[in-house]
């Protein structure tokens, strides 16, 4: 009884996971993790990523968000994540550009090299400037942070990052330092405008940040007395995704698609093409044998361990039989775009 009968060299699992109205699916994930070398040629990866069942925390307060879970079947979009270290194009001071592509997806931002700026008076200047090195591709690494004294009561944006200091010199007492955020926005500079600076990054956002946090809805007493426990009726469903708004797929990966990431893994670039799967999911109820779809919901790209993981979703309507559910057979049909 609910079991996942995987006929896949990836890794696959099933769970209950309900909608926004309340309306219960049995969901089954598939996970493909994949290595591409620098020639492009794309091999099944001998160690293969787990399905995430819940969210993976790490840091020394668990305060970093590694990955969220993987049951996200009602997102309207698909998550495009980058994860590990960033191994920059050059090795001297100055800032250099990153490119990052998958598909109709495009992103640019800037590497900064290793600086700290001290405040000198009410000015902050810069103290120390280092060369390029392998850096986290972590919130950590962007602009962000908290002050002392937040400018506005709304939750955090990127409560991990550097550089929001520079926006509020007046809380902080003469010869405070800091360090300044590695990666920023086309034409951004904390250190010449730190007002102009706006987040930018490429990991997980946490549910409780502010970009997914105002997409959650209003949890106000009108909801706890109409509506609780379903989600509110503001509740926007791309409060699902993980990525950021600007690494969205509006319309799901289909496998094909190119890869081209520059500034990310030395000086040479890294680019692939996503291998297409097609995959029979059956599942196996008292009545019969239901066939289920499945989409490609998140891809993750690890630059600096040339690998990658897709993620397959498919859902099956289960309203009151939830009992009725005994297996689901998960086979591989047809791969392409991978050597053999």
């Amino acid at each position: 009884m609910w079991q996942v009968a995987n006929r896949t060299p990836f890794q696959a699992g099933g769970t209950f996971i309900r909608d926004a109205h309340g309306h219960e699916h049995w969901c089954v994930a598939i996970r493909a993790t994949f290595t591409a070398d620098a020639a492009g040629r794309v091999h099944i990866a001998q160690e293969q990523m787990p399905v995430n069942f819940v969210a993976r925390y790490g840091g020394s307060e668990n305060e970093v968000l590694l990955a969220e879970d993987d049951f996200v079947p009602f997102a309207p979009a698909g998550d495009i994540l980058l994860h590990g270290e960033l191994q920059p194009a050059v090795s001297d001071d100055r800032p250099t550009p990153l490119t990052f592509k998958v598909g109709a997806v495009s992103k640019q931002a800037i590497l900064h090299p290793p600086r700290r700026a001290r405040l000198v008076g009410r000015k902050w200047k810069l103290s120390d400037q280092g060369r390029h090195d392998r850096l986290s591709l972590g919130w950590q690494s962007s602009f962000g942070g908290s002050l002392p004294q937040p400018l506005d009561d709304g939750p955090p944006e990127n409560p991990l990052g550097y550089g929001e200091w520079l926006r509020a010199p007046h809380q902080f007492s003469p010869n405070t330092e800091t360090i300044l955020p590695r990666i920023e926005a086309v034409g951004c500079d904390c250190m010449r405008d730190p007002q102009q600076s706006r987040v930018l990054g490429f990991g997980p956002i946490p549910r409780w940040w502010r970009p997914r946090l105002q997409l959650a809805g209003t949890f106000d007493d009108a909801w706890r007395r109409a509506r609780s426990p379903l989600m509110p009726v503001d509740h926007d469903p791309r409060f699902a995704c993980a990525a950021p708004a600007d690494q969205w797929s509006e319309k799901y990966l289909k496998g094909g698609e190119p890869v081209f990431l520059d500034g990310f893994t030395g000086a040479v670039p890294w680019q692939f093409r996503l291998p297409q799967a097609l995959f029979q999911v059956e599942t196996k109820m008292r009545t019969g044998t239901v066939p289920s779809k499945a989409h490609i919901a998140r891809l993750d790209l690890f630059p600096a361990e040339s690998r990658f993981s897709v993620l397959w979703l498919s859902t099956l309507p289960c309203d009151g039989r939830d009992h009725e559910i005994q297996v689901t057979r998960v086979a591989l049909r047809q791969l392409a775009g991978v050597e053999r």
